[in-house]
């Protein structure tokens, strides 16, 4: 039986460099089965672009995604869109819980055109991106991490509070209190919400 032609995913690109913009659409125009459906480099733009051109996945600089925290957004048909930040390791670690809510995986500018195209083929098929096992977490994000610091980081940035990451771990929940403290502080961060785009890289806690 002859299978029929592969199917076309339709990437969208934002980054607020131009030149590399236009590096990742070249690149791209050279997959079969990709189509640049749209590019922007000006984040207040980013809702507006995605919504005119309805992308399957949507290749956004990590410096963008504040655009996902607006109302307009949220409210959107965009809420299904399937999002991979693109970031510089030292930067993995800066966003919110409400942005990172809305990405469904998370590619360095270290990685290699080959990784970034497996990661686009897999959110547009529906499976999960997270290279980043246990044994190779990016060490930007866990150089300074205990393993129980590191549990703590992937429940926080899943949105768990303080007494539910302790009933999850077996912790109490000032215990737990002192651990994201400690997290925020090896990291240089201000809040706990900062710390949400780890959970990309670490994957859920096994229970």
């Amino acid at each position: 039986m002859i299978s029929g032609p592969a199917r076309t995913i339709r990437v969208f690109i934002a980054d607020k460099e131009l030149l590399n913009l236009q590096g990742l659409r070249a690149l791209f125009a050279h997959e079969p089965d990709f189509e640049v459906a749209g590019t922007c480099t000006d984040s207040t733009l980013l809702t507006r672009a995605l919504l005119d051109s309805q992308p399957d996945v949507a290749l956004v600089d990590a410096r963008m995604v504040s655009a996902f925290a607006d109302r307009e957004f949220a409210q959107s048909a965009l809420r299904e869109l399937k999002v991979l930040v693109l970031s510089d390791p030292e930067l993995a670690s800066h966003f919110d819980t409400s942005i990172a809510a809305a990405c469904s995986g998370h590619v360095l500018r270290t990685d290699s055109f080959e990784t970034l195209c497996a990661a686009v083929r897999a959110l547009a098929s529906g499976e999960p991106w997270n290279p980043y096992s246990d044994d190779a977490i990016p060490p930007a994000l866990t150089l300074r991490l205990s393993p129980r610091e590191r549990d703590v980081a992937a429940l926080v940035a899943e949105g768990l509070s303080n007494r539910e990451i302790g009933q999850e771990l077996g912790l109490g929940e000032q215990s737990v209190k002192n651990l994201v403290s400690q997290i925020l502080k090896k990291h240089g961060l201000r809040n706990r919400t900062q710390i949400a785009l780890l959970r990309m890289s670490f994957g859920r806690v096994r229970r």
